[in-house]
């Protein structure tokens, strides 16, 4: 385990913690469920990095059931054709039982990050 990594994240007046490995052996989802104090936050950006897993549709519920916002995004869009974004968003959509739109980006070519930071600030 890398312990030197950077989990909180400062820009302008905001505060970002990212939350890796949950569903791990050292981190078990349950674990994760019981002792992450989802109420302390204002909004969730909830990212989706390749596949749905069964751990991510219970952490999303619970995000859901804080009643804090929450925007879903799918990262490594560069990677991504057009018809693999819209079975992506199919996927996510159905699965996480969205309403709102799925915002697809990428940190490699900043396509569409500009985006994400602009659902959470407003």
């Amino acid at each position: 385990s890398k312990l030197d990594c950077n989990l909180i994240n400062c820009y302008k007046d905001l505060v970002f913690v990212d939350v890796p490995g949950y569903d791990t052996d050292l981190h078990p989802v349950s674990d994760f469920m019981d002792n992450f104090p989802f109420g302390h936050f204002d909004t969730f950006v909830f990212v989706v990095k390749g596949k749905l897993y069964h751990a991510d549709e219970k952490i999303f519920s619970r995000i859901r059931s804080s009643g804090k916002s929450v925007v879903v995004t799918r990262s490594f869009k560069d990677g991504m054709s057009k018809e693999d974004v819209l079975a992506s968003q199919k996927d996510i959509s159905s699965r996480l039982s969205l309403d709102a739109p799925i915002i697809f980006f990428s940190n490699r070519t900043k396509e569409n990050v500009d985006a994400v930071l602009k659902s959470v600030v407003g």
